[in-house]
């Protein structure tokens, strides 16, 4: 390994992909993005199927570019955007491809939650199937039979890039467990709640700092070594809490503020009885989750119409629940075995006097209503197995520089924020980094893991967030009730 080595991480989110490159020291080498539309969430659109194809091209194209630019590639890492489905025929053309977002099997789901639903939450440590595996995969059965005639193999989204990469069939035991068909206790495949013709397709299960290695002809296209270790995959939000660990305080909660909004917090056993989503985490030991759901459908339809993002408007001084005004994105405080959409797009106008909200007190209403989200999920979670850690704020959200500030004074604690830095990248070039044999996990974070801003809370403005945070859970409330009322 040179000093100018690099290890490349692959990032295929809800609105695109990045591909970031990172030496030996952590230094990140080049970065390259390709964006992609993503529609709003709405009760009458709940069918969405992924454009694989458009994937992988944006995949080809940013791993090209970066490695064009860094010199020596001693592996790959791949992480994709969770609840993916991905159906493969005999020549690997892809049958069905299903994303995050994709709620067409809802009543196949909720049937699968009727009948095995607390086995589903002990087992597995994921309830609503409609989002997972079991549902769609029932949902296939029943309404594209000719398709699963044909399947011939079943895989996630960063799965089927891996698969791609290297032709391996496997995906690492992070990325089966959060298929919601896997029991993570007992370690096997759950086939009571999949159907009969998927149980031959399951992949096998690797761990996961295996590695597959490119084959000829994809480092023919991507111009890379023969060979190159590519690790086995994992999905983003573990990326991302891999790759904001640091020595100092691996064990903190890791707020993930994405299209959606997730809360994991590390867990030393699991937990068959928790209310919580539960998942592997990588490196070992557990993560308990609490997901708010979607934070970027309400975000768009309050931001349209203004140039640039509109977060990077916001004040972390200027409150804009002190003067009445609550944005609601979507984000909320979710029942992980109860399903519902959230509502998002309303403001409350109680300032009459001031007229309209000005832009900036939107867009602080909106960092504001992803932190009390986030604080209401976290109450949610079993008590943490390190106390006084920061909290991590990853994800699009944490690129403004007012959402650290405002997270800090809404949970009263301190948070590290990386504005501008891709961490889920980063934790994926890490996974490659530890299945090239240069680093153990462990190793990975102590060398590799970027440095965040820490933001301690104010006393004052805490004290003056517990108050707005109870107005916002009746307003969430209050709304919840009008939408379930008016469906």
């Amino acid at each position: 390994m040179t000093s100018g080595a690099a290890y490349l991480g692959v990032d295929i989110g809800s609105s695109g992909t990045r591909v970031a490159a990172l030496d030996a020291t952590g230094k990140i080498r080049a970065v390259a993005r390709r964006t992609r539309p993503r529609r709003p969430m709405v009760i009458a659109d709940l069918e969405r199927t992924l454009d694989a194809e458009r994937i992988w091209s944006e995949v080809a194209a940013c791993v090209s570019e970066v490695a064009a630019r860094c010199g020596e590639v001693r592996a790959i890492g791949v992480c994709a955007m969770r609840q993916t489905l991905v159906v493969l025929d005999d020549k690997e053309a892809v049958l069905f491809a299903s994303g995050s977002d994709d709620l067409r099997a809802s009543l196949y789901g909720a049937a699968i939650d009727s009948a095995h639903g607390d086995a589903l939450m002990r087992q597995a440590g994921r309830a609503l199937a409609a989002i997972y595996w079991p549902g769609k995969l029932a949902w296939l059965e029943a309404e594209a039979p000719d398709d699963t005639a044909r399947a011939r193999a079943l895989t996630t989204l960063e799965g089927w890039i891996v698969r791609r990469l290297t032709g391996a069939d496997s995906i690492g035991s992070v990325s089966a467990g959060e298929t919601g068909a896997r029991s993570i206790p007992k370690a096997h495949w759950l086939d009571a709640v999949l159907p009969d013709w998927t149980h031959s397709l399951l992949p096998p299960v690797a761990d996961d700092a295996a590695a597959g290695r490119l084959t000829a002809q994809r480092a023919r296209d991507l111009r890379l070594p023969l060979g190159l270790p590519v690790a086995m995959c994992v999905p983003d939000t573990h990326a991302a809490e891999l790759g904001s660990r640091t020595v100092d305080f691996a064990d903190g909660d890791c707020v993930t503020a994405g299209w959606s909004l997730t809360t994991v917090r590390p867990q030393a056993a699991w937990d068959a009885e928790a209310p919580v989503w539960r998942g592997l985490r990588l490196g070992g030991g557990y993560l308990a989750e609490s997901n708010a759901g979607d934070l970027a459908s309400g975000y768009a339809w309050l931001s349209q119409g203004g140039d640039g993002e509109l977060t990077d408007l916001a004040s972390p001084t200027d409150s804009a629940a002190e003067r009445g005004i609550f944005a609601t994105t979507g984000a909320r405080v979710i029942d992980a075995a109860a399903a519902g959409l959230g509502a998002a797009g309303m403001v409350s106008p109680m300032p009459f006097a001031e007229g309209v909200p000005t832009r900036e007190l939107l867009a602080t209403a909106v960092l504001e209503d992803m932190a009390f989200a986030v604080r209401g999920n976290r109450e949610r979670l079993p008590p943490p197995i390190a106390d006084g850690a920061p909290v991590r704020l990853t994800g699009g959200f944490a690129a403004a520089q007012a959402a650290g500030p405002i997270l800090a004074n809404v949970l009263g604690a301190p948070v590290a924020a990386y504005p501008g830095i891709p961490v889920t990248a980063i934790g994926a070039a890490m996974c490659g980094a530890a299945a090239a044999g240069d680093f153990t996990l462990g190793e990975a974070v102590a060398q590799l893991a970027p440095a965040p801003q820490v933001h301690e809370p104010d006393p004052w403005a805490t004290r003056a967030y517990d108050g707005h945070y109870a107005c916002w859970v009746d307003l969430r409330s209050r709304l919840e009730a009008f939408v379930q009322e008016t469906l």
